[in-house]
């Protein structure tokens, strides 16, 4: 990215509303002091496509990011306490185009001049509610995940619901809502859904790899497959984990590269050398070939 073109990729959370106010204007300035730039990047020119709802702006006091191992992509959702009737989730792709606008000047109603431009981000997603697929409205998205390439993306709620990176909703795993950790293996670069052509999800074709790791209730971290959505390991640990859970990278020259789950239980930080797990599900379909003699 280069820093004169003075783009940002941010997102806005409210801090504070006060007594009877429904929206307000949003106006965006990128001030940049070490380079000695500024720019106006949304005017107030453009209402009411700047004008804020509060009501229905959301996000409220915990949102969760993530980010793809090749920083292309990232995923939100709403968590905590919001203002909307139902939680939202987010895509963003940093691949898509971020368009200029062009310089605008108006008179805003005190009087003043306003210099501008309105710059569109193409590579956010329109808001999906969580409502879309997830029946009780009283459960809250308590964590997110996506993996190395942002094509699959996981919201945990009272299930673990799989989305792809247009949030297309392709299945869910039952696993609860009492425990919040989860994230998929490190070299994770599967689809969801789609074609079984060479490999289910397409993906690096080691199907060891199509795997998210949940932390469970009763002590124990469930591994399931992220297109067939079922369970395929079960790793018992001593106690219960209450908190996040990452799976990282571990490699040491000369040494075949292993991955590690850290995870926040009652007792404190456990670690665990993640093994290969064998999927029990097939990588393909069967090819059907003709019978010979037969019309």
């Amino acid at each position: 990215t280069n820093p004169t073109d003075l783009f940002g990729h941010l997102f806005w959370e409210i801090g504070s509303v006060g007594q009877n106010v429904a929206g307000d204007t949003l106006r965006i300035e990128m001030v940049r002091p070490t380079l000695g730039q500024r720019q106006v990047v949304l005017d107030v020119c453009h209402r009411p496509l700047t004008l804020v709802n509060f009501p229905s702006f959301g996000l409220g006091d915990q949102t969760f990011v993530r980010n793809s191992g090749d920083f292309t992509h990232a995923f939100l959702g709403e968590g905590g306490n919001i203002s909307t009737a139902f939680a939202r989730v987010f895509a963003y792709s940093a691949q898509k185009s971020l368009v200029i606008g062009t310089d605008t000047t108006c008179t805003v109603p005190d009087g003043s001049t306003e210099v501008g431009r309105r710059d569109v981000d193409l590579g956010m997603s329109p808001g999906e509610q969580v409502s879309d697929f997830i029946s009780n409205t009283g459960i809250h998205v308590i964590s997110v995940a996506t993996n190395f390439n942002g094509l699959t993306n996981l919201v945990r709620a009272d299930s673990i619901y799989y989305l792809d990176e247009g949030l297309r909703l392709w299945g869910t795993s039952a696993v609860g809502s009492s425990t919040p950790g989860m994230d998929m293996n490190y070299n994770h670069t599967f689809q969801p859904g789609g074609a079984c052509v060479v490999t289910c999800g397409g993906g690096s074709g080691n199907t060891s790899e199509r795997m998210v790791f949940a932390a469970s209730p009763d002590t124990s971290i469930l591994a399931f497959d992220t297109f067939f959505f079922n369970q395929q390991k079960k790793i018992i640990i001593r106690d219960p984990i209450i908190g996040p859970l990452r799976v990282a990278k571990d490699s040491v020259p000369g040494q075949p590269a292993t991955q590690l789950l850290f995870a926040i239980t009652t007792k404190g930080l456990v670690v665990i050398t993640l093994p290969t797990i064998t999927n029990t599900n097939p990588q393909a379909p069967p090819v059907r070939t003709s019978v010979s003699g037969r019309h």
